[in-house]
């Protein structure tokens, strides 16, 4: 499970990345400074944390678009920061209790599908 959701916010970083890079002007890119280290500091979080709770790496795994999601959530909660672990943590805890329910009802309802 780790690796595959290592993979999967790997690319979905390396894609908002390219698309910023060959769409965006300049100004653009400067405008979107903070989404870019918000981004790079959760793709490090991934790929470099080894004490991450399961259920976080199935956060990631399952949520389509899951870095596009985490950055809604870090700018809906004021409270919540990305500068460290710790706090990538708090982070990852808010969505897995707002979106865990989500999961679990999807993936019954493929299991219950003929």
């Amino acid at each position: 499970m780790r690796k595959k959701t290592i993979r999967k916010v790997q690319k979905e970083f390396d894609d908002f990345k390219c698309l910023l890079i060959r769409k965006g002007s300049k100004a653009e890119i400067f405008e979107n400074c903070t989404k870019i280290c918000f981004y790079s500091c959760m793709k490090e979080y991934f790929e470099l944390n080894r004490k991450i709770p399961l259920t976080y790496l199935q956060i990631a795994y399952h949520i389509n678009g899951f870095l596009d999601l985490a950055w809604k959530y870090f700018l809906k909660y004021e409270e919540l920061r990305y500068d460290t672990w710790e706090a990538l943590d708090g982070l990852m805890q808010c969505m897995m209790e707002h979106e865990w329910v989500r999961i679990i009802t999807r993936e019954e309802r493929k299991h219950m599908m003929p």
